[in-house]
């Protein structure tokens, strides 16, 4: 697969007015296996990290998913660069990244099946069955906890991931 057609593929999946471009780099990287460069419009991918086309759209999605909030950013901006923001992955990006990724699996640019690994297939149904299923009570209610301990972290002024990070 090259530049173009993960391009290609990434558009299919959503239209962006703002030109990008995509770049393998030939490189290995250990810390990212990709990045979006805002003032390039530049879609970095460590094409060495992966094993499989799959592996390689997922990660382009995620920077794509970048570029897209980028573009939305500098529509509400009137066309002007919106000021770096220090934490890109908020709960809209996850949210724009999951839709992104289910439209790239209905069109079959992505696939999610773990019943390809026997093993991995084993140990989901295990961790539904007996932790999931019978423990999602209270998994539903840690989740409403931490989205009242975020409301409060932001009265006080207190850095939400910091909290969690440090005190939790």
């Amino acid at each position: 697969m090259d530049n173009e057609k993960i391009k290609e593929i990434l558009l299919n999946i959503q239209e962006s007015e703002l030109e990008f471009s995509v770049v393998m780099t030939g490189k290995e990287s250990k810390r990212v296996n990709g990045l979006y460069k805002p003032e390039t419009r530049e879609i970095l991918l460590h094409n060495k990290n992966f094993h499989t086309d799959n592996e390689l759209i997922y990660t382009a999605i995620h920077e794509y998913t970048h570029h897209l909030i980028n573009e939305e950013q500098i529509q509400a901006n009137g066309g002007r660069e919106p000021p770096h923001q220090a934490r890109s992955h908020t709960n809209y990006f996850w949210a724009k990244f999951h839709a992104l990724l289910e439209t790239a699996s209905d069109k079959g640019y992505y696939k999610l099946d773990i019943s390809t690994s026997p093993e991995l297939d084993a140990l989901t149904k295990e961790i539904r069955e007996k932790y999931i299923a019978p423990n999602g009570h209270l998994m539903r209610e840690f989740g409403q906890k931490l989205i009242q301990a975020h409301a409060l972290c932001e009265a006080a002024n207190i850095r939400y991931e910091d909290y969690l990070d440090r005190i939790l």
